[in-house]
């Protein structure tokens, strides 16, 4: 099931050397919860990077924003990055480095408002726009001319042959 899933992942990661600085565990009571976990990598590596849909998230360490951007692109999914910083010239680097359908600035990627377009850049996305920008990508535009009447009316330029 789902919760197994995301333990199996937690261990795997820490099999691999990631360091769990807060262990996602099943909650006692029913249902199928998961509590929290928070794992530390060394580094990013497409290898071993997989979209755990459960309440895990990987942190790594780096050095300045270039290997900021660099871990950030690590990532065969692409649906969204989040950029905390205060000067205006990092987020704008940031944001035109970064590979990601949803990039937030200050803020988590969580609750992406449908208000705006977006969609994922790799694995988590379908290659076409979701949030606002799907009506469009959905719709088929149709152009119809309706004329009533028992004459029908040619366009200017044309010509019709006389009747047989």
């Amino acid at each position: 099931d789902a919760r197994e899933a995301v333990f199996r992942f937690q261990q795997e990661a820490a099999d691999r050397g990631a360091r769990v600085l807060l262990e996602s565990r099943a909650p006692a009571g029913d249902g199928w919860f998961a509590t929290p976990g928070v794992l530390q990598v060394d580094a990013f590596e497409v290898a071993t990077d997989h979209e755990v849909f459960g309440p895990v998230v990987q942190v790594a360490v780096v050095r300045d924003l270039d290997d900021a951007i660099v871990q950030g692109n690590a990532t065969e999914f692409g649906l969204a990055a989040s950029v905390f910083a205060r000067s205006e010239d990092s987020v704008r680097r940031a944001m035109a480095g970064l590979r990601a359908g949803c990039i937030n600035v200050n803020c988590g990627t969580a609750g992406a408002s449908g208000k705006l377009p977006f969609g994922g850049l790799g694995r988590s996305g379908n290659l076409r726009p979701a949030g606002a920008a799907m009506i469009d990508a959905c719709a088929l535009p149709v152009a119809s001319m309706v004329e009533s009447g028992d004459a029908v009316t040619i366009p200017p330029g044309m010509t019709a042959p006389e009747r047989v």
